[in-house]
């Protein structure tokens, strides 16, 4: 089971139970412990290494301030008009094992951490949200960090809402360089060392969701990303683009 499909497909367990508490304000939030399921199909970026289809149950909790689901958590510490601010701390399910495929056979093995930071959000009414975090290895596994700019903006249909997102994301040397390079020890006569830099991946996501199915909130995401050629250059990586396409299902108590 692949740990970076599992880590997407959590956080759109836990956004979509947001955002059926949210909904851009239109109606009172509800609060509480939810519970639910989703399913993923995501392309894998290392070589050798197939795409995977993933089920995962759910179950987590929202309150005013305060939400988490297993691994990730946030805590709104400022809510001021169109304007809010709160920590998050999230695991990075990155990395692999070195029997993961034949291509990555003789490599040391990348460990997952816990990346914590700051989430700084606009949402003017009726105008795009903008969201800007900056995310830093709490546990120094790859000792770098990861800061994101997303704009989205949500269309309502009825009980239909459709959610674009466009992000841009800068990863430090050292995230890269832990989870796509390779050392000098690690070179064989088929794959060269790699010391990666800094570089910027983006992202377009589609999202549909609606409160009106089987009694809980539904929500379908279609996303791709462009790595960047810092990862991408990396011999151990055979793509360049990447798709992913999720369903998640969920209900409060």
């Amino acid at each position: 089971m692949n740990k970076i499909q599992i880590c997407v497909l959590l956080a759109t367990l836990l956004n979509t139970a947001s955002a059926f508490a949210d909904l851009e304000g239109k109606k009172p939030r509800p609060q509480g412990w939810f519970w639910g399921f989703g399913a993923g199909y995501t392309e894998s970026i290392y070589e050798g290494k197939g795409n995977e289809f993933i089920p995962i149950p759910a179950i987590g909790y929202i309150g005013e301030s305060l939400e988490f689901y297993g691994p990730f958590g946030s805590y709104k510490f400022v809510k001021d008009g169109p304007f809010s601010a709160r920590a998050r701390l999230a695991v990075r399910f990155d990395g692999y094992e070195a029997e993961d495929s034949a291509s990555l056979s003789g490599m040391d093995d990348r460990d997952r951490t816990i990346d914590g930071g700051l989430v700084f959000g606009y949402q003017p009414k009726d105008v795009a949200r903008f969201e800007f975090s900056y995310m830093h290895d709490v546990l120094s596994k790859h000792k770098g960090s990861e800061t994101s700019f997303q704009i989205s903006r949500q269309f309502n249909r009825g009980p239909f809402f459709f959610v674009p997102e466009v992000s841009v994301h800068y990863l430090s040397a050292n995230l890269i360089d832990y989870y796509y390079g390779v050392k000098e020890s690690e070179a064989t006569a088929n794959r060269a060392a790699y010391s990666a830099k800094s570089g910027l991946s983006y992202r377009a996501d589609l999202n549909f969701s609606t409160p009106i199915l089987f009694g809980g909130f539904t929500r379908i995401d279609l996303g791709y990303v462009w790595y960047a050629n810092e990862i991408s250059d990396s011999p151990i990586v055979d793509e360049t683009e990447g798709y992913n396409i999720r369903f998640a299902w969920t209900r409060f108590f």
